[in-house]
């Protein structure tokens, strides 16, 4: 039987052979963009408190580990930012012991949805690839396991992603169980673990859940994706600092993107353009990336474009995200700064009201 990437292959080159020359040119420009990471100060702070804990873990005499706390709305790109600092991390890349089996320093997972202590210890099993198989253990016992099999494997690090699901015990008593538990994690004797939580906002209240205040010290916040309106005219922005501003950095992502998709920009982007474009974003970082990379696309599928990049292929691709009519685009509105969207579950933008009442509906069940 062949294996799943064994089977992924196949179909990759099913699709290679029976495409149209476009298709794959586009596959190609597409997997480009994908590998673009555009830096921002949050890397830097990233990078900085992954060195400290590495440091700490590598002098062997610390007897708990600590959280680090990342932390950003939905659309911010704290998830990819935090991902591209890990994968760069040298210390931090899965290697094998000289009886050749696999060893990690550390371990990262999504939060599930829903998560009590219970099904948050099951799913750090089955990243590990530990199955339990219908054996009913309860939730000391599934804890156990998961130290058990960080020891095998040598995890020092657990990245949990989506932290908010653990925010999500129906009652004040799962709160302060989870804010125990995890905190007893990081003072397992003979094998403390590092925490790292990443998630909307609202996670960096989890520290206050923690009855005795014993986690604030060990939990520093990296804060993530705020866009400032910092460029409201050039000549202003000439007499400031020489630190680099928001709309500088959007203007740099644009046409870094561009160009790595073989495109050129059509237009000068000026202040009000990213103005636009930031507040169609959210004002997050990740959001007003995902823009521009949606009117990228919608400009690979324009034939009449000549590999032109313009602004009606930012309606469009702005259009396309949103779903939304020309009167509320903020590429095309005179009142864009009135339009107020919201990122969903999707990643998609919708009105605040779509989300106001999704969220009424599950709190009425």
């Amino acid at each position: 039987m062949s294996t799943q990437a064994e089977a992924d292959d196949e179909m990759f080159a099913h699709i290679s052979s029976t495409a149209d020359p476009d298709t794959l040119e586009w596959a190609s420009i597409l997997n480009d963009l994908k590998k673009v990471h555009i830096r921002t100060a949050a890397d830097d702070e990233i990078d900085q408190e992954l060195k400290l804990m590495i440091a700490h873990i590598r002098s062997r005499n610390s007897p708990d580990g600590y959280a680090i706390t990342i932390s950003g709305k939905s659309g911010a790109g704290k998830t990819t930012t935090l991902y591209q600092r890990l994968d760069l991390n040298p210390s931090l890349r899965p290697f094998r012991n000289k009886y050749n089996n696999p060893q990690q320093l550390c371990l990262r997972l999504k939060t599930p949805a829903g998560c009590t202590m219970k099904t948050l210890g099951r799913a750090i099993l089955r990243a590990m690839g530990y199955h339990l198989r219908g054996r009913k253990l309860d939730e000391e016992e599934i804890w156990d396991k998961v130290i058990e099999n960080f020891k095998l494997r040598q995890i020092r690090i657990l990245v949990l992603d989506e932290f908010q699901h653990v925010l999500n015990a129906p009652t004040n008593k799962g709160y302060l169980h989870c804010s125990e538990a995890i905190k007893n994690l990081m003072q397992t004797e003979s094998w403390p673990v590092w925490l790292i939580i990443c998630g909307v906002p609202e996670i960096e209240g989890f520290v206050k859940l923690d009855p005795n205040q014993q986690m604030e010290r060990r939990a520093p916040i990296v804060r993530v994706g705020r866009l400032e309106d910092d460029g409201v005219t050039n000549e202003m922005v000439a007499q400031r600092d020489g630190k680099q501003k928001d709309h500088e950095l959007i203007e740099e992502a644009l046409y870094l993107l561009a160009e790595t998709c073989r495109l050129e920009v059509g237009f000068q982007p000026d202040s009000e353009f990213k103005r636009r474009l930031m507040h169609g974003g959210l004002w997050r970082f990740g959001m007003t990336i995902q823009i521009i990379k949606y009117a990228i696309e919608r400009c690979l599928r324009d034939s009449m474009a000549n590999k032109l990049l313009t602004q009606k292929h930012f309606e469009e691709g702005y259009a396309r995200l949103s779903d939304c009519t020309p009167e509320t685009n903020v590429f095309i509105a005179d009142n864009w700064l009135s339009i107020d969207r919201e990122v969903d579950e999707d990643g998609m933008l919708v009105n605040l009201a779509s989300i106001k009442r999704t969220r009424r509906r599950r709190s009425s069940r």
